[in-house]
């Protein structure tokens, strides 16, 4: 039991940086603090990111694109089942959650059409830890509404460009 211990702090970091990576993927007018207005998308990145480092899972699904959502929704069954488990997972996890920053280093619009946001996830805690991400944003037009938002539709792991 001492080993799994030690397995899952050493492993907490790159575990909820790389997990918060794969949850930026969303982006909706309303959700941020522009209350009513579109978000761009680098503002639609850093709602997301929060809303995930907050616990607010249902919110960070909100801006996304339904493929999105469900890995997040996949997501988020691991991690309350870690943390239900292990005291010291989340522990560690509080922790870390609680140093995170993130921080955008550029936008492209890509060949098809989509935006490409690159941004850096990083934590001083336990450690420094750092993860560079890329997260494709496209415009989905808003039903009845007649106008658009940005829908975070996948995140990889990337290069700044």
């Amino acid at each position: 039991m001492k080993i799994l211990r030690k397995i899952a702090i050493a492993a907490a970091p790159i575990l909820v940086l790389g997990l918060a990576g794969v949850l930026v993927r969303a982006l909706s007018a309303g959700d941020g603090d522009k209350s009513g207005e579109k978000l761009s998308p680098e503002e639609t990145v850093l709602v997301f990111n929060r809303y995930m480092l907050s616990g607010e899972c249902d919110s960070a699904e909100r801006l996304c694109t339904e493929q999105m959502a469900g890995h997040l929704g996949r997501y988020r069954e691991v991690w309350e089942e870690l943390q239900s488990q292990d005291s010291v997972v989340r522990s560690a996890a509080g922790r870390m959650l609680d140093s995170v920053e993130v921080h955008i280093s550029g936008t492209e619009k890509a060949d098809n059409g989509r935006i490409l946001v690159y941004y850096r996830i990083s934590s001083p805690v336990p450690g420094p830890v750092e993860k560079t991400k890329v997260a494709e944003l496209a415009e989905h037009k808003l039903h009845g509404e007649g106008g658009s938002v940005w829908r975070i539709e996948k995140i990889l792991d990337g290069e700044e460009n």
